[in-house]
């Protein structure tokens, strides 16, 4: 035979189980209503989104789920049906099948495909009218770059590789250093765009 635990030693969770058996819970408009463990008063439960609160003095302190919650959370699991036995009901886990085929072409190609859309995109931006002084980079080229930069997540240094697979692609017109792609991102009137 288990021996049950002191009270005092037992979790919230614990706790729980033992004022579900024992006490009265109520569904109301404004949540679940439970009577407190020493029979003097309620404690109002609620379920607001994905964060169940209940106005007892400890989940208000603690900030994490009380007796009275964990209480709710069982209550809610069992039905009672019309000759008025318990019937446990328990959570499916829903599974979904997966179109692998579909799944790896779309994994392993999934950078080519944004290069290319990205491309597309650029191409849309007129280049600044050439006034005076060193020719700047096409802007098409740069903004690609910084774009994709970005995608990969990697360092410039280690991002140049993909700047020349760009350029071996076709996806811009020159290579250009790590250095002017970071100037270009840290420009004050490329943020707009």
């Amino acid at each position: 035979m288990e021996q049950e635990k002191p009270y005092k030693l037992m979790s919230r969770e614990e706790r729980g189980k033992q004022l579900l058996k024992r006490v009265k819970i109520e569904k109301t408009s404004e949540g679940w209503k439970v009577q407190s463990s020493s029979g003097n008063g309620t404690y109002l439960v609620k379920f607001n989104g994905h964060e169940p609160k209940c106005d007892c003095p400890d989940c208000r302190m603690r900030h994490q789920k009380c007796k009275h919650i964990y209480a709710v959370e069982l209550y809610i699991r069992q039905e009672i049906d019309n000759e008025g036995k318990i019937k446990q009901t328990k959570g499916v886990k829903i599974t979904y099948s997966q179109n692998w085929k579909a799944y790896d072409k779309s994994q392993t190609s999934e950078k080519l495909m944004f290069m290319k859309l990205l491309r597309d995109l650029v191409d849309n931006i007129e280049q600044p009218a050439y006034t005076f002084g060193r020719p700047t980079l096409p802007i098409s080229d740069m903004l690609f770059a910084s774009a994709l930069k970005i995608y990969s997540t990697f360092s410039l240094r280690r991002f140049m590789s993909d700047v020349q697979i760009a350029k071996e692609m076709k996806l811009i017109d020159q290579l250009f250093t790590y250095p002017c792609i970071s100037n270009f991102m840290n420009r004050e009137d490329i943020t707009n765009i």
